[in-house]
Protein backbone atom coordinates (compact mmCIF):
# COMPACT_ATOMS: atom_id res chain seq x y z
CA UNK A 1 0.00 0.00 0.00
CA UNK A 2 1.20 3.57 -0.69
CA UNK A 3 1.58 6.20 1.74
CA UNK A 4 0.00 9.41 0.22
CA UNK A 5 -0.28 12.57 2.32
CA UNK A 6 -2.97 15.50 1.28
CA UNK A 7 -2.22 18.59 3.08
CA UNK A 8 -4.26 21.45 2.19
CA UNK A 9 -2.52 25.03 2.78
CA UNK A 10 -4.16 28.52 2.64
CA UNK A 11 -1.44 30.50 0.55
CA UNK A 12 -0.69 33.85 -1.65
CA UNK A 13 0.09 33.95 -5.24
CA UNK A 14 4.03 35.87 -5.55
CA UNK A 15 4.03 38.61 -7.97
CA UNK A 16 5.62 37.06 -11.50
CA UNK A 17 8.47 39.08 -11.13
CA UNK A 18 9.32 37.29 -7.85
CA UNK A 19 8.06 34.11 -9.27
CA UNK A 20 10.36 33.79 -11.79
CA UNK A 21 13.53 35.08 -9.21
CA UNK A 22 12.25 32.13 -7.37
CA UNK A 23 12.10 29.36 -9.79
CA UNK A 24 15.84 30.79 -10.63
CA UNK A 25 16.63 30.55 -6.78
CA UNK A 26 15.06 26.63 -6.89
CA UNK A 27 17.04 25.92 -10.18
CA UNK A 28 20.33 27.19 -8.34
CA UNK A 29 19.58 24.99 -5.73
CA UNK A 30 19.04 22.29 -7.43
CA UNK A 31 22.41 22.51 -9.76
CA UNK A 32 24.36 23.04 -6.38
CA UNK A 33 22.54 20.21 -4.38
CA UNK A 34 21.04 18.06 -6.13
CA UNK A 35 17.64 18.38 -4.00
CA UNK A 36 14.93 17.21 -6.16
CA UNK A 37 12.50 18.64 -4.03
CA UNK A 38 13.44 22.17 -5.38
CA UNK A 39 10.54 22.35 -7.92
CA UNK A 40 8.00 20.27 -5.72
CA UNK A 41 5.72 23.18 -5.26
CA UNK A 42 4.75 26.50 -6.84
CA UNK A 43 6.21 29.48 -5.99
CA UNK A 44 4.05 30.66 -3.09
CA UNK A 45 3.94 31.97 -0.10
CA UNK A 46 2.65 29.21 2.01
CA UNK A 47 0.47 30.64 5.31
CA UNK A 48 -0.08 27.30 7.01
CA UNK A 49 -2.28 24.30 7.37
CA UNK A 50 -6.66 24.42 7.04
CA UNK A 51 -8.66 21.88 7.53
CA UNK A 52 -11.81 24.58 5.39
CA UNK A 53 -13.08 24.07 1.87
CA UNK A 54 -13.59 27.45 1.58
CA UNK A 55 -11.67 30.91 2.57
CA UNK A 56 -13.61 32.82 5.05
CA UNK A 57 -15.72 35.88 3.86
CA UNK A 58 -13.60 38.59 5.65
CA UNK A 59 -9.73 37.95 5.36
CA UNK A 60 -7.67 41.53 5.50
CA UNK A 61 -5.37 42.49 3.36
CA UNK A 62 -2.19 43.28 4.60
CA UNK A 63 -0.31 46.33 3.64
CA UNK A 64 2.97 44.67 2.70
CA UNK A 65 4.75 41.43 2.51
CA UNK A 66 8.57 41.99 2.96
CA UNK A 67 10.54 38.78 1.67
CA UNK A 68 13.91 38.03 3.70
CA UNK A 69 16.74 37.57 1.70
CA UNK A 70 17.82 34.79 3.57
CA UNK A 71 16.37 30.91 4.07
CA UNK A 72 15.55 28.95 7.22
CA UNK A 73 14.76 25.63 7.85
CA UNK A 74 11.68 25.79 9.48
CA UNK A 75 8.52 23.09 9.91
CA UNK A 76 10.51 20.40 8.11
CA UNK A 77 11.06 22.90 4.65
CA UNK A 78 13.73 25.25 3.52
CA UNK A 79 11.84 28.58 2.90
CA UNK A 80 11.96 32.62 2.37
CA UNK A 81 10.28 33.77 5.27
CA UNK A 82 7.93 36.59 4.36
CA UNK A 83 7.17 39.27 7.49
CA UNK A 84 3.71 41.34 7.36
CA UNK A 85 1.00 38.88 6.99
CA UNK A 86 0.05 38.87 10.61
CA UNK A 87 -3.37 40.19 10.20
CA UNK A 88 -4.66 37.31 8.28
CA UNK A 89 -3.95 34.44 10.27
CA UNK A 90 -6.77 35.04 12.91
CA UNK A 91 -9.31 35.11 10.19
CA UNK A 92 -8.08 32.38 8.63
CA UNK A 93 -7.64 30.60 11.60
CA UNK A 94 -4.06 29.58 11.24
CA UNK A 95 -2.17 28.83 14.58
CA UNK A 96 1.05 27.43 13.46
CA UNK A 97 1.98 29.75 10.38
CA UNK A 98 4.95 29.07 8.43
CA UNK A 99 4.77 32.46 6.14
CA UNK A 100 7.48 31.88 3.65
CA UNK A 101 8.24 30.62 0.11
CA UNK A 102 8.99 27.37 -0.20
CA UNK A 103 12.38 26.23 -1.75
CA UNK A 104 13.00 22.58 -0.76
CA UNK A 105 12.58 19.94 1.73
CA UNK A 106 16.06 20.00 3.12
CA UNK A 107 18.59 21.99 4.57
CA UNK A 108 20.93 23.00 2.11
CA UNK A 109 22.74 26.73 2.07
CA UNK A 110 21.25 29.17 -0.38
CA UNK A 111 22.61 32.39 -2.15
CA UNK A 112 20.93 35.85 -0.37
CA UNK A 113 18.55 36.99 -2.83
CA UNK A 114 16.62 40.52 -3.38
CA UNK A 115 12.84 40.13 -3.76
CA UNK A 116 10.38 42.88 -4.37
CA UNK A 117 7.39 43.40 -1.57
CA UNK A 118 4.20 41.75 -2.59
CA UNK A 119 1.37 44.14 -2.29
CA UNK A 120 -1.09 42.51 -4.36
CA UNK A 121 -2.56 39.90 -2.50
CA UNK A 122 -4.20 36.62 -3.93
CA UNK A 123 -5.54 33.87 -1.17
CA UNK A 124 -5.62 30.34 -2.49
CA UNK A 125 -6.06 26.87 -1.11
CA UNK A 126 -3.75 24.63 -2.08
CA UNK A 127 -4.02 21.14 -1.83
CA UNK A 128 -1.02 19.33 -1.95
CA UNK A 129 -0.33 15.49 -2.88
CA UNK A 130 2.77 13.76 -0.82
CA UNK A 131 3.61 10.07 -1.96
CA UNK A 132 6.86 8.43 -2.15
CA UNK A 133 7.86 9.48 -5.49
CA UNK A 134 6.11 12.67 -6.19
CA UNK A 135 4.61 15.57 -5.51
CA UNK A 136 1.09 16.78 -6.69
CA UNK A 137 -0.44 20.35 -6.31
CA UNK A 138 -3.73 21.83 -7.21
CA UNK A 139 -5.24 24.91 -6.46
CA UNK A 140 -8.93 24.61 -5.00
CA UNK A 141 -10.06 28.65 -4.77
CA UNK A 142 -8.29 31.88 -4.92
CA UNK A 143 -9.50 35.53 -4.38
CA UNK A 144 -7.93 38.75 -4.44
CA UNK A 145 -7.86 40.48 -1.12
CA UNK A 146 -8.29 44.25 -1.37
CA UNK A 147 -6.35 46.72 0.91
CA UNK A 148 -8.66 48.65 3.30
CA UNK A 149 -10.91 46.05 2.85
CA UNK A 150 -12.32 43.09 5.31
Amino acid sequence: MVNVMMERWWALRVPEECAKQVNRLRTWLFRHSGEPTTRALPPVVLLGTTGKEEPPSLVPAPQTGIIAPSSVFTHGMLVLPVTGLETMYGALDIADPISGIYLCSKQVDTEKITLPAITDFRLMRLEISWEPWRVTWTVRSERRLWKGKA
